[in-house]
């Protein structure tokens, strides 16, 4: 591709746009950035919240995820915010730890919104507390019981998400937390390549799958074969990072390969079984006041999120046992290819600076989750759609579409090598170019 169209370089549109109410956060997860020393959250200037309301409006993103390095839950009042920009009829999304005890109205909030990521690592109350420090087990539980049912009180039904980072302390016991995630009525399981930060001292370490035994990651290619085998069985949509796929030798089973065998149940169908198990009260008529709810197809945002995490196996590769480790500033990330010759003619398959903005809790403007480079700032008078177009963010598209992207991008962990011409196709579609 030796000449790029500008309208290539350009988006006019975002599919998702996050926003962190703050960078703080109520646990210490032994595998992130916040438990590491010296780090210290921000809380967004609430007294702008009209202008921030007002950008987000201007913007009209497809979908509003309100989450961060923090816990948007621990913010003051954070639910009658969230209620204003429902009301607003925006597309709202959360990613919580649920591991705060919650009010009734905050749970309430919940259940209205589109989707709700429910981040956590295992269904086993000891490995649970023990990744997620300062979590318990037993709020955890209670409040997604809780949501559950408040769910089953509305009209449409909030999707629930699963987000997991894969260590090897959870690893082995992903059967039982895919069945207990089913058991929940999750319809859409993230699982998340680690991204190793140092160990922290009086806290579990833990490893990449990458630096365990061969042995062992053989082991553990045959069981999550047979977990995402089974989330198959039960038409549930799922992420499962490409360069976990190549560490461990296996190959990720396609809906083709595995069809839907057990039909889905609501989670008012669920919550309605519970109870009669337990002997409790029924759920009540769905409510149709949550108007703003929206409902969506099973999995398919999560699939828009990781959508080329999910369309082909992986297939296996002799070179497993070659260190995936890039040693960065303060992390070791594990990107997906095999050798830097691969990377000459590839670029990363990525519209994250086209179709993805983050609004981080100090003010700052990103296009990655992982980069720490931002594009701009909120309060300076310019729109999104300014920050999003200016130079700095045209030439980190240019990079990718030319084949030459920037060190964050070579180095990222998310998003598999492809050929240029693939990035550009998507891109064209994006664009409508």
């Amino acid at each position: 591709m030796t000449a790029l169209a500008d309208s290539l370089l350009r988006s006019s549109r975002t599919q998702r746009l996050l926003i962190e109410l703050t960078s703080k956060c109520n646990l210490r997860c032994t595998y992130c950035a916040v438990a590491q020393p010296g780090y210290e959250g921000i809380q967004f200037p609430i007294e702008h919240f009209e202008a921030l309301t007002k950008l987000i409006v201007d913007r009209a993103p497809e979908i509003v995820m309100i989450n961060g390095h923090g816990e948007t839950t621990i913010v003051k009042d954070w639910d009658v915010y969230v209620r204003h920009w429902l009301d607003l009829g925006l597309n709202l999304e959360i990613i919580t730890n649920l591991s705060k005890k919650l009010k009734d109205t905050e749970i309430e909030t919940l259940a209205r919104l589109r989707r709700v990521t429910i981040s956590t690592d295992s269904s086993v109350p000891e490995l649970f507390e023990a990744l997620r420090r300062n979590a318990k087990w037993e709020i955890f539980d209670s409040n997604l019981t809780r949501l559950m049912e408040a769910i089953a009180r509305n009209e449409k039904e909030t999707v629930l998400t699963f987000s997991c980072v894969v260590s090897d302390i959870c690893a082995p016991k992903l059967e039982e937390f895919a069945d207990y995630g089913l058991a929940r009525g999750v319809r859409y399981f993230e699982f998340c390549n680690l991204a190793k930060y140092p160990d922290v001292e009086g806290a579990q370490p833990v490893r990449h799958l990458s630096e365990l035994p061969r042995d062992e990651r053989d082991q553990l290619a045959q069981s999550t074969r047979r977990m995402l085998e089974k989330l198959r069985a039960h038409g549930v949509q799922f992420a499962w990072p490409e360069a976990l796929a190549q560490t461990l030798g296996m190959t990720v089973p396609t809906e083709a390969e595995v069809p839907q065998k057990h039909p889905k149940k609501t989670i008012r169908e669920i919550v309605a079984a519970r109870a009669v198990h337990t002997g409790e009260h029924a759920v009540d008529e769905p409510s149709t006041e949550s108007s703003s709810t929206h409902s969506i197809d099973d999995g398919a945002a999560g699939a828009q999120r990781t959508h080329v995490e999910t369309k082909v196996a992986i297939e296996p590769t002799d070179e497993v046992d070659a260190p995936l480790g890039v040693q960065g500033e303060v992390r070791t990330v594990y990107p997906s290819r095999k050798a830097s010759s691969d990377v000459q003619a590839m670029t990363r398959r990525c519209l994250d600076p086209w179709s993805f903005a983050y609004l981080q809790a100090d003010t700052a403007v990103r296009i990655c989750c992982f980069m720490t480079e931002t594009v701009g700032h909120l309060g300076t008078g310019e729109s999104l759609d300014q920050i999003l177009n200016a130079e700095k963010v045209v030439e980190i598209r240019e990079g990718l579409l030319s084949g030459n992207p920037i060190e964050a991008c070579r180095n990222c962990w998310a998003r598999p090598w492809v050929p240029v011409s693939e990035l550009e196709a998507d891109v064209r579609a994006w664009t409508q170019v």
